[in-house]
């Protein structure tokens, strides 16, 4: 099983005891569930986040950890194919020592909050080409990444890597989020998406693992 390698901040802290509590934000009975993504608007709006976070009453501070605190990372393969081989797979590991060509995987991830919400989505895609059932080239483009909760921003462009052990391609995007604004920044999520491209254009497997030697 591929490791995964996470840095989150206080809020992630935060909102993981908000998990095993079992509460999303505090709420007395009758009344309105506090808007986190709002709150944040405010926080992060204002001359002085830090200052505007810590004048926060414990409701609206816990709706706000909620809402921008990265409690799941989800990932995905969203599409495969490459030029002659688009919408293609080998069926057979005959088919596979037959085929020559190029294989191409798009994978996708994004990052939750607890209240269900996007806080940042990013994706990349790795292509293997493969002769005689052995893969020869790997490689890894259309890197990017997207924010979609108040206070989250891309600090740095991502970088990406990769390894060929031969029976698939391996391909590595690490991505640079912040929850922050100015010189208050309080989550520094390290952030990748690995898609790993067997040879028989059959299996592949996204993970959250910046390790690609596992």
């Amino acid at each position: 099983m591929l490791k995964k390698t996470k840095r989150f901040g206080v809020l992630a802290a935060l909102a993981a005891a908000m998990v095993l509590s079992g509460s999303t934000s505090a709420i007395a009975e009758g009344q309105t569930p506090i808007d986190g993504i709002k709150v944040a608007e405010r926080v992060f709006s204002s001359p002085d986040p830090k200052a505007a976070y810590t004048a926060l009453p414990p409701a609206e501070r816990e709706a706000f950890t909620a809402a921008t605190a990265v409690a799941k990372v989800e990932t995905e393969v969203v599409g495969t194919g490459l030029a002659g081989n688009e919408g293609k797979r080998v069926n057979s590991l005959k088919e596979a020592l037959e085929a020559d060509g190029c294989w191409y995987v798009s994978f996708r991830g994004a990052g939750k909050g607890l209240t269900g919400n996007t806080l940042y989505s990013y994706w990349q895609h790795t292509a293997i080409c493969v002769s005689n059932g052995r893969v020869y080239h790997v490689w890894v483009d259309n890197v990017g990444g997207e924010t979609s909760t108040p206070g989250w921003r891309i600090d740095k462009d991502p970088i990406s890597w990769t390894a060929n052990p031969g029976w698939e391609g391996r391909g590595v995007a690490q991505y640079y989020f912040v929850l922050g604004a100015g010189p208050w920044d309080i989550a520094h999520p390290t952030t990748c998406l690995q898609g790993r491209v067997n040879a028989d254009g059959v299996h592949w497997l996204p993970s959250n693992s910046c390790n690609i030697g596992d």
